[in-house]
C-alpha cells in the first residue's frame, strides 16, 4: 500500500512538471510582470493588469502604472504599457502610452 502511495506521487510530479510549448495567460502574465519597469526611487510603482487576450501569435498584455509619492501626496503618473509575449516566449514592448 506504502509503495503504490509513492508510485502514485511519482506519477503526478513527473506529469504536472512535464514541460509544454504552449503557455497559459498567467505564465504571459509573469513574464511581463518581470519586464514592467518600476518608477522612480521615491515613488511607489502600482501595476494594474487591465487586459490579457490571447492571439495565435501568443498573448497580448496591458499593463497600467500608477506612480505617486510614497505617501499618496503630490501628482501621479500614468503609463499605460502594451506588451507581446510570442510562443517562442520572447517579450516584446510594443507601446508605452504616458498620460
Amino acid at each position: 500500500m506504502r509503495l503504490m502511495c509513492v508510485m502514485l506521487m511519482v506519477v503526478v510530479l513527473i506529469s504536472g512538471c512535464a514541460s509544454e510549448q504552449g503557455m497559459d495567460s498567467d505564465a504571459a502574465l509573469d513574464k511581463v510582470m518581470d519586464k514592467v519597469p518600476t518608477c522612480g526611487a521615491s515613488l511607489e510603482t502600482m501595476n494594474h493588469v487591465i487586459e490579457t487576450t490571447e492571439n495565435e501569435n501568443g498573448f497580448r498584455v496591458i499593463i497600467r502604472q500608477d506612480c505617486e509619492p510614497k505617501h499618496g501626496e503630490g501628482p501621479q503618473m500614468r503609463t499605460t504599457y502594451t506588451y507581446v509575449v510570442t510562443s517562442n516566449n520572447d517579450v516584446q514592448l510594443v507601446e508605452k502610452d504616458g498620460l
